[in-house]
């Protein structure tokens, strides 16, 4: 039997498309199951990577005290942390002018987060425990993943197992680690959280051990940024056998020679200091 399809699409009622919601919709793109439509082809969402992260780093993000139970949307994680970084929290230690020394690398970090596209530097942050090192690392990752910009969050104990992997005596285990190593070299910024945090072998001189190995072969051949994060001053690092002299240039100088910049984060323990405000 003949159809009359036109007859019959005639008295079809099409629904409106839904309210666009992703924030990171352009002009003329439409976002739909994480991908956006373009007039021609389509293109990954961002945000779909920002989720992915969010899960993945959930356990370090409640530490800061960003839990999982925030609304993405309306609750950035990069501004949240920003906010939570209190310069006043050690005044009667630190004093006025370490207060404002405080106040100044906040403000700095605010720029650096706005130079997502422009800026090329290395970052360190540096700071004995507590002192909201991490929470500045996760302003900047997860501001410039919102953005789409290209990057990957390392932490360090990652890095101890593909050390281990890469002189691993078991089949398909080094060539698991090599492959990692490729996959994470095309990322244009990497995030390198708590470096040289863990236990080491005393035995070793500096720059030794396989995690400094790992770590060489990474700079080496990345030609991207990197955001870095340690409680350990430059000459501790120099001696120390997961780092080394010839990391500790790589990591305060890009290839170009330029250095990086350094936030300093003197202070009493910022976890703590968040503890008991939510006490109160």
């Amino acid at each position: 039997m003949d159809a009359d399809f036109h007859g019959l699409l005639s008295r079809v009622q099409t629904m409106p498309d839904a309210p666009e919601t992703c924030p990171a919709v352009k002009p003329g793109e439409r976002c739909r199951n994480g991908w956006h439509e373009l007039a021609v082809g389509v293109k990954p969402c961002p945000m779909e990577r920002y989720r992915s992260e969010r899960r993945r780093l959930r356990n370090k993000l409640e530490l800061c005290k960003y839990g999982t139970e925030r609304d993405e949307m309306t609750d950035s994680i990069a501004e949240a942390l920003y906010k939570a970084i209190d310069p006043d929290r050690d005044a009667d230690t630190l004093g006025k002018d370490g207060v404002q020394n405080l106040r100044a690398t906040k403000a700095r970090l605010a720029v650096l987060r706005r130079e997502y596209r422009t800026g090329t530097r290395h970052i360190a942050i540096s700071g004995s425990t507590g002192t909201a090192k991490t929470m500045m690392s996760f302003h900047l990752y997860f501001a410039w993943l919102y953005r789409g910009m290209s990057c990957h969050w390392i932490e360090q104990e990652e890095l101890i197992r593909q050390a281990k992997n890469m002189h691993s005596g078991i089949e398909g285990l080094p060539e698991a680690a090599q492959s990692w190593l490729a996959s994470i070299k095309r990322y244009k910024i990497l995030f390198l959280s708590d470096i040289a945090s863990q236990k080491y072998d005393k035995s070793l001189g500096a720059g030794e051990s396989p995690l400094a190995n790992l770590l060489l072969s990474l700079l080496n051949d990345f030609s991207g940024r990197i955001v870095w994060d340690c409680n350990l001053g430059a000459d501790i690092l120099r001696e120390h056998p997961d780092i080394g002299p010839r990391i500790v240039s790589r990591l305060f100088a890009d290839r170009g020679g330029s250095p990086c910049d350094v936030l300093m984060l003197p202070g009493a323990d910022q976890r703590q200091h968040l503890l008991r405000s939510e006490k109160r």
